[in-house]
Protein backbone atom coordinates (compact mmCIF):
# COMPACT_ATOMS: atom_id res chain seq x y z
CA UNK A 1 0.00 0.00 0.00
CA UNK A 2 1.71 3.16 -0.75
CA UNK A 3 0.96 6.70 0.55
CA UNK A 4 -0.88 8.00 -2.72
CA UNK A 5 -3.19 5.27 -2.06
CA UNK A 6 -3.83 6.17 2.16
CA UNK A 7 -4.19 10.12 1.22
CA UNK A 8 -7.04 9.34 -1.43
CA UNK A 9 -8.39 7.37 1.20
CA UNK A 10 -8.07 9.77 3.90
CA UNK A 11 -8.73 12.39 2.03
CA UNK A 12 -12.53 10.42 0.87
CA UNK A 13 -13.69 9.75 4.88
CA UNK A 14 -12.88 13.29 5.56
CA UNK A 15 -14.94 14.47 2.35
CA UNK A 16 -17.75 12.44 3.12
CA UNK A 17 -17.40 13.82 6.78
CA UNK A 18 -16.91 17.26 6.64
CA UNK A 19 -17.68 18.23 2.96
CA UNK A 20 -15.82 19.52 -0.04
CA UNK A 21 -14.36 22.65 1.65
CA UNK A 22 -12.42 19.91 4.06
CA UNK A 23 -9.74 19.36 1.04
CA UNK A 24 -8.13 23.06 1.13
CA UNK A 25 -7.01 23.18 4.72
CA UNK A 26 -7.19 19.25 5.17
CA UNK A 27 -2.98 19.27 5.44
CA UNK A 28 -3.42 21.99 8.02
CA UNK A 29 -5.57 20.59 10.71
CA UNK A 30 -4.93 18.39 13.79
CA UNK A 31 -8.79 16.84 13.65
CA UNK A 32 -8.32 15.28 17.28
CA UNK A 33 -7.13 18.82 18.62
CA UNK A 34 -9.52 21.23 16.82
CA UNK A 35 -12.32 18.37 18.25
CA UNK A 36 -13.17 17.05 14.49
CA UNK A 37 -12.65 13.85 15.44
CA UNK A 38 -12.76 12.23 18.34
CA UNK A 39 -12.10 8.64 19.84
CA UNK A 40 -14.96 7.59 18.52
CA UNK A 41 -14.59 8.56 15.40
CA UNK A 42 -11.19 7.34 15.34
CA UNK A 43 -12.32 3.59 15.36
CA UNK A 44 -14.51 4.42 12.57
CA UNK A 45 -11.78 5.94 10.50
CA UNK A 46 -10.00 2.55 11.70
CA UNK A 47 -12.96 0.70 9.84
CA UNK A 48 -12.83 2.74 6.65
CA UNK A 49 -9.44 2.27 6.21
CA UNK A 50 -9.61 -1.29 6.60
CA UNK A 51 -12.78 -1.24 4.25
CA UNK A 52 -11.43 1.15 1.68
CA UNK A 53 -7.67 -1.19 2.08
CA UNK A 54 -8.26 -4.57 2.38
CA UNK A 55 -5.87 -4.34 5.81
CA UNK A 56 -6.46 -4.87 9.11
CA UNK A 57 -5.22 -2.07 11.22
CA UNK A 58 -3.79 -3.34 14.67
CA UNK A 59 -4.46 -0.95 17.40
CA UNK A 60 -2.01 -2.47 19.73
CA UNK A 61 0.96 -2.24 16.76
CA UNK A 62 1.52 1.52 17.07
CA UNK A 63 3.89 1.08 14.52
CA UNK A 64 1.19 0.76 11.74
Amino acid sequence: MDSAEVTKVLREFFVEREGAGILEVIEDIDFVEEGIIDSIDLVTLAAFIEEKLGKRIDPTDCDT
